[in-house]
């Protein structure tokens, strides 16, 4: 994938994607879980170690950048917030 020339670099997220080899700990597992039913945000420092890859999306409404991790460290405590449902 080649990133668009005219997004806006500054500010860009990361998406983080698990390596096919990694085996995550209970503790992130639980920590990336989602559950349709009811909208929250988990919110941690974590450590992440892997590949990075600076085009790991197509466009300007998705993360530009992305890790493969193939090691993930929750380093905090994990907070919860529930979302607001949309309509």
């Amino acid at each position: 994938m080649v990133w668009q020339e005219e997004c806006e670099a500054a500010g860009a997220l990361a998406v983080v994607l698990l390596d096919e080899s990694y085996s995550p700990s209970a503790e992130v597992q639980a920590f990336r879980q989602t559950d349709d039913e009811t909208p929250i945000k988990r919110s941690a420092d974590i450590i992440v170690e892997g590949r990075f890859d600076p085009n790991a999306t197509p466009g300007c409404f998705a993360p530009r950048y992305g890790i493969i991790a193939t090691n993930i460290e929750i380093v905090s405590p994990v907070t919860v917030e529930v979302l607001p449902e949309r309509e």
